[in-house]
């Protein structure tokens, strides 16, 4: 806690005055702040209902309501910006429009809703036994070796090999994940973390580019059928492509995260693991709580509408960048009590801002929960015990929080 009251005290640079947010000299994506991100959400959840952060000139909130607040009314607070750091909509924009994301209702309103008839609950939920057979499958050879990395040899292989085929799409893991890191710090500044990422990927391009083709989708599955809708004109043309890469893109990196994030803290804490291998059950609340105690999505971006907004007593510029701290929002305590401490048995299901809110919110979070249910649930019914085998590392991304490596131990009854 000393850590952060220095951090505050050194880097407010002026309190609130005349309605205009604190001024808040801290860098979100310098490698400090990436390895201690509760350190600068309590600073900019803390400081004010919005703040001022300096090395941007953008502005920021991290408390809950506010979050939500600005997440949720397009009317106030556009995407059409860009949910990134970055303004889109500059003619030397380095990136182009996301087709789902990054339009505003009611035109994102009418490609959702055509989406949602694709991947219907009704159609999600058919996939519910696949899910659960690969989980077995899986905890079964986990079980066999003992010992194992929670991220790489269960998150990132379940995820990798459920979800493709819903979209209906082969893929190679590798390059996924690398994509899925150049994705997340491509929506903070082009720092060294970017540039890294981006010379990984570089030589990938073109299989990217192919992967997301027409020729690319299986037969019947949801690419295709996106790309049916495009050529019935339900969707716009050339937007196809995007729609695709969007949902597949979406159903990995925070999913994985997540996952990993509950086996950690059930491998920390014997009370929660014996809690959930008393009503499997319970993956879903175990899952919701990883999410909102971790927030795998740290920080998502709106940008004022040109007349500008008001926050609380706080006037804003109109098209200025404003960063919403999902992190920090997620563990406010004005929200919940304790929130530094994970509790699977706190209700925070439809309250945590991990999967987003309002017209955003995440369009494949009912997959998401269906793919955590399914392994962890699988865990609870055939693992006895679940402990540490090592410490757990994270890999540092502009805009996701993510490990690298979690040794696990585990025994069969």
């Amino acid at each position: 806690m000393q850590s952060t009251v220095r951090i505050e005290m050194t880097s407010i640079l002026s309190t609130v005055s005349n309605g205009t947010p604190a001024v808040l000299d801290m860098d979100p994506f310098s490698i400090p702040c990436l390895e201690d991100p509760f350190s600068l959400q309590h600073a900019v959840r803390e400081t004010d209902t919005v703040v001022w952060l300096k090395p941007y000139g953008i502005y920021a909130v991290g408390r809950h309501a506010e979050a939500k607040d600005v997440l949720s009314d397009h009317t106030r607070f556009t995407t059409t910006a860009g949910v990134g750091l970055a303004d889109i909509r500059d003619p030397n924009a380095w990136r182009v429009k996301n087709p789902l994301l990054e339009v505003d209702p009611p035109e994102h309103s009418q490609i959702r809703s055509a989406l949602m008839k694709i991947m219907s609950p009704i159609v999600i939920r058919r996939w519910k036994s696949m899910f659960e057979e690969e989980a077995e499958l899986l905890v079964s050879r986990l079980l066999e070796k003992g010992t194992f990395d929670g991220l790489t040899d269960l998150a990132e292989t379940f995820v990798t090999t459920v979800f493709p085929r819903t979209v209906g799409i082969t893929i190679d893991r590798e390059k996924v994940i690398q994509f899925g890191d150049l994705n997340f710090n491509a929506n903070g500044p082009q720092n060294e973390l970017y540039w890294r990422a981006f010379e990984k990927v570089e030589p990938l391009l073109p299989w990217f580019d192919d992967a997301f083709k027409r020729e690319g989708m299986t037969p019947g599955g949801i690419g295709a059928q996106i790309y049916d809708a495009e050529e019935a004109g339900i969707f716009p043309k050339g937007t196809a492509v995007g729609l695709v890469r969007v949902l597949f893109r979406g159903g990995f990196d925070t999913t994985i995260s997540g996952i990993a994030f509950a086996l950690q803290q059930l491998a920390a804490h014997p009370r929660w693991w014996n809690w959930l291998r008393e009503d499997w059950r319970r993956a879903g609340a175990v899952f919701d709580e990883a999410l909102r105690h971790q927030s795998p999505a740290q920080v998502m971006f709106r940008t004022t509408v040109p007349e500008g907004a008001t926050i609380g007593s706080h006037s804003l510029e109109g098209d200025k960048k404003i960063a919403v701290f999902i992190g920090a929002a997620n563990r406010d305590p004005r929200r919940w009590d304790k929130p530094e401490i994970f509790d699977p048995t706190r209700d925070v299901s439809g309250a945590h801002l991990a999967f987003g809110v309002g017209a955003h919110a995440c369009l494949g979070l009912l997959i998401a929960k269906f793919e955590a249910e399914a392994v962890l649930g699988a865990f609870a019914r055939r693992v006895n015990t679940l402990e540490p085998d090592g410490k757990p590392k994270y890999r540092l991304v502009n805009t996701l929080r993510t490990l690298s490596s979690l040794p696990l131990r585990v025994t069969a009854p």
